[in-house]
């Protein structure tokens, strides 16, 4: 194969990440969840019981936006909040 059409390993790398990202976008889009509420689903999944200020900081996200995404996935029926 002559070096004119080849493609460097990076883009090809790069390239796969975006498709497979936008796969996984369309997918949870099905479910009416989006990539960051998947991950905190996963997360709980492994961690259940954290509170909010927990998670917040697992996730790497401020607090406030933790309480805003559990609060609209616990209007979806996804998570519940316990005492």
């Amino acid at each position: 194969m002559s070096d004119q059409h080849t493609i460097p390993m990076g883009r090809l790398m790069a390239n796969v990440c975006r498709l497979q990202a936008t796969r996984i976008d369309q997918l949870m889009e099905v479910l009416g969840l989006f990539r960051g509420q998947a991950i905190l689903l996963v997360h709980l999944s492994e961690h259940d019981g954290q509170a909010h200020s927990e998670i917040a900081e697992r996730l790497q996200i401020s607090p406030a936006a933790a309480t805003k995404v559990i609060k609209r996935m616990e209007a979806l029926h996804y998570v519940q909040r316990r005492p």
